[in-house]
């Protein structure tokens, strides 16, 4: 593609991906890895939190899309982690892995977040994938902390 003065990607979107989002650290990190990564213990309270991200541009017109792999602190099996998934506020969980969201489907303006393709993991008895999306005009930081501090001031 040739270079177009004002250009906003490093590559052609139309019809593609790629896993850039922003600029790149020293590490070989993007700018939208680091904000999940600070995001997330910021939101959970936890410095020590582990968390590794790719995040990649995909041409939707809005949303979040995250594949997510989790490791649980205590033993789950993937039925008690639905069940709790099932239970969670402001998420809607699908059981059926063939009930997946998507963003053009499920996710746009709306506060809640849609997950689905719950499974464990191949690479530890603690660890589970499961497929995420929102509206990240509707549902962001913002919003989050919002909520988050409505569940503190009702403890």
């Amino acid at each position: 593609m040739p270079d177009l003065p004002g250009r906003k990607f490093p590559r052609r979107i139309a019809f593609n991906l790629f896993p850039q989002v922003g600029g790149f650290d020293a590490d070989g990190n993007s700018v939208e890895e680091n904000k999940v990564e600070a995001e997330l213990k910021k939101i959970w309270g936890d410095a020590r939190l582990k968390i590794s991200s790719t995040a990649v541009r995909v041409p939707v017109l809005r949303g979040h899309s995250l594949a997510v792999w989790a490791r649980t602190a205590r033993p789950f099996t993937p039925a008690a982690l639905k069940k709790e998934l099932l239970r969670t506020p402001g998420l809607k969980f699908s059981a059926k892995p063939e009930d997946y969201p998507s963003p053009l489907d499920h996710g746009q303006r709306t506060e809640i977040v849609y997950a689905g393709r719950l499974r464990r993991a191949k690479t530890a008895p603690d660890e589970f994938q499961l497929w995420i999306v929102s509206d990240n005009l509707y549902k962001g930081a913002a919003l989050n902390s919002v909520q988050i501090a409505e569940l503190i001031a009702k403890l």
